[in-house]
Parts: structure tokens; sequence; C-alpha cells
């Protein structure tokens, strides 16, 4: 059973590294890092020249969009991935609640048959 937990279907997969903390460590530091980047290229551009006719308020507007989004897709996710689980988790209730009934009706069986066995003079 634990080969099926490593083979995961793919729309799992953002589940899985939602709840892995390597992820989020792993994010962070690429996030920074390129933040950190991105505003280094964009100073020296700026100061050369390049972006001189593009206005702050653009920049922190375009800044300001892109966080959004990523903000709006992370949400997505995770209400994709909450909306799976909560699918998952009724069919594994499902299953559960049809196998105690099935364990049930063979625990009656069982007993019937023992007590024909018994009111037969058989030995069980």
């Amino acid at each position: 059973m634990a080969d099926d937990d490593e083979r995961l279907r793919p729309w799992h997969w953002p589940g899985g590294w939602l709840r892995d903390e390597a992820f989020w460590r792993q994010i962070t530091t690429t996030t920074v890092s390129t933040l950190m980047t991105a505003g280094v290229a964009f100073l020296a551009a700026r100061l050369a020249g390049v972006f001189a006719q593009v206005p702050w308020s653009t920049v922190c507007k375009t800044l300001l969009a892109g966080t959004v989004l990523v903000l709006i897709l992370g949400l997505v996710v995770l209400f994709i991935e909450s909306g799976f689980a909560t699918a998952e988790r009724r069919i594994e209730n499902r299953l559960l609640r049809r196998s105690n009934d099935l364990r049930a009706n063979l625990d009656a069986i069982r007993k019937e048959l023992d007590e024909m066995q018994a009111t037969s003079g058989q030995d069980p």
C-alpha cells in the first residue's frame, strides 16, 4: 500500500506540495532571490536610462497586479485541493459504511449457520 501513496494522481500533487515543509522553504528561497535579482537588475536598468520613460506608478501597479495574481492562483489551488480532499473523504466514508454493513451481514449469516448446525446436532 506504500506504493499507492507514492504514486499519487497528478491532480493530487499540489496538495502534497502544499503540505510539504520543504516546498515552502524552496518557494520562499526562490521568491526572495528572484525579487532581489529583479530589483537590482531593474535599478541598474533604470539608472542606465533603459526605463527612463516608465513612471514609477506604472512599475508599482504592475508589481501589485502580479502579487494579486499570484495570491489568487494560490487560493484557487487551495480551493481545488480542498474540494478533491473533501470528495475523497466522502467516498472513503461511504466505502467504510458499506464495508461495515457487509461485515454485520456476514456476522448475522455466520450466527444463523452456527444456530442451524447446533439445532441439527452437527459440530460447528
